[in-house]
């Protein structure tokens, strides 16, 4: 655990992973290909929390969504991510638990465990528009 310490006494934040992130050293935590932010970064729109290799994530000011840009190209959507901060945690705990059984069960290539635990996030995170996001990260 000592990748999640406490690095601010900052005050906690009611949005999950800005709170996350500003709370704790997540910068060296990667699930799958995706990675968080040392800080969050503030933009007109919202903010920088994350990437999906070199394609950014964002956290909408506007109504909380969180999606990948394309690198870039502002404004083009690559991936609709997560209705909100909660879910799209409540997801990534999916994918990371998934994928850590990858490395000790033979579930490689096991498209039907896959699919499955794609389907668990796209339901999690809000939807169907939600999906594609998942399968990606899940290969």
């Amino acid at each position: 655990m000592q990748n999640f310490r406490l690095t601010s006494t900052q005050k906690a934040s009611h949005d999950p992973v800005l709170d996350l992130i500003g709370r704790y050293e997540m910068a060296t935590v990667e699930i799958g290909l995706m990675t968080f932010c040392p800080i969050a970064i503030p933009l007109a729109a919202g903010w920088f929390v994350g990437e999906i290799e070199a394609e950014p994530i964002y956290l909408s000011r506007q109504d909380g969504s969180l999606f990948t840009e394309e690198y870039g190209e502002p404004g083009h959507i690559l991936w609709d991510c997560a209705r909100d901060s909660g879910s799209f945690l409540d997801a990534m705990l999916k994918v990371a638990c998934f994928l850590t059984r990858c490395a000790t069960e033979d579930l490689y290539n096991d498209q039907v465990t896959r699919h499955a635990i794609a389907s668990e996030c796209t339901v999690a995170t809000g939807g169907e528009l939600y999906r594609n996001f998942y399968e990606m990260l899940l290969g």
